[in-house]
């Protein structure tokens, strides 16, 4: 059997290219695996109608759209259509003329003309056939699985409690209300992605300590779960929420919001909090800070969380709906 994938031509190393650099190595193994990328970037409107004239060249039968280029599936006649959705995050846009355009181009067409579709957590299948009931018996969730590099097991002394947050984007990230929550207690705040200059001015007054972090490599990434003690990470809206487990993995006790799909990744190895209630997520981070004993008990449980993740395992459910395809 052979399956093509498709990815998006990007700058930087995103969420899609971990999944399948944690899983492809394993599929391989099993069935004939074509890797594409887009040869042009996803942005603009010209861009996208080059993505869709390259697509019609494309030979192959089996063809998997990995992640933000399911309009490329407009162009794909007479294939077998495997989509992968990460978020309905574009659906919950303002009602303007232009995104319900792109809404009907991302979601409702390949969600019509895919044999099967790929949500990251069940919070996003769940959407999906909300909003398409017609999807229902097409939609599995898959999860993301842990990337290479993150199976560490470690405890840190640190005088100081070492708060990291991974930011990398602002509108749903909680940053301000995170930092407000830090008023007073003795920590150390690493923030990794995107901050505002207002945000970079309140920590100033609150005369935090902190380190700021953007565009980093994996590795770097990964040396400062090591630092850090607790994972701060009260979002607002997530399609799946990869730190939870990337910290758990690394030790790190993990505080985050008490919405889906954060519970559903977290599972028990984590504390949830109300995202909009300042107190209540200094409360948690507090409780940390003066319990050891509740500090351990949670890597613990992180860490036996983690196995739900791994890319063996992952893998497994890949190639479970690639087999799906021989029916077609």
């Amino acid at each position: 059997m052979e399956i093509t994938q498709i990815k998006r031509k990007s700058i930087h190393h995103n969420s899609v290219d971990k999944i399948l650099d944690a899983i492809n190595p394993l599929i391989a193994s099993k069935i004939n695996l074509k890797e594409l990328t887009c040869p042009y970037q996803n942005n603009g409107v010209i861009n996208k109608i080059k993505n869709l004239f390259w697509v019609l060249t494309l030979k192959d039968k089996n063809i998997h759209i990995t992640g933000d280029v399911t309009y490329l599936a407009l162009f794909l006649f007479n294939k077998n259509i495997i989509i992968t959705i990460l978020d309905m995050g574009m659906f919950h846009r303002k009602k303007t003329l232009k995104n319900l355009f792109f809404n009907f181009l991302w979601y409702k067409i390949p969600i019509i003309k895919s044999k099967q579709i790929i949500a990251i957590s069940d919070k996003t299948k769940n959407e999906i056939i909300n909003y398409y009931p017609f999807s229902k018996n097409k939609v599995k969730t898959i999860h993301v699985p842990l990337s290479q590099g993150y199976y560490y097991k470690k405890l840190n002394n640190n005088k100081l409690f070492k708060i990291i947050q991974v930011a990398t984007s602002y509108h749903n990230k909680n940053v301000n209300r995170s930092i407000r929550a830090l008023d007073g207690l003795p920590v150390e705040y690493i923030l990794v992605g995107v901050i505002s200059e207002n945000d970079k001015k309140l920590l100033q007054n609150l005369k935090i300590k902190h380190r700021l972090f953007f565009n980093i490599s994996e590795d770097l990434i990964i040396q400062l779960y090591e630092e850090s003690d607790i994972l701060l990470f009260p979002s607002l809206y997530e399609g799946f929420g990869m730190p939870i487990i990337e910290a758990q993995a690394t030790s790190c006790c993990v505080i985050t919001s008490n919405i889906q799909p954060l519970i559903e990744v977290g599972g028990e190895g984590a504390i949830y909090v109300n995202p909009y209630n300042v107190d209540e997520i200094s409360k948690a981070i507090s409780l940390l800070i003066d319990s050891q004993k509740i500090f351990l008990q949670m890597i613990e449980k992180g860490y036996q969380n983690v196995k739900r993740f791994y890319p063996k395992k992952i893998s497994i459910e890949y190639l479970k709906i690639y087999e799906c395809l021989k029916e077609f």
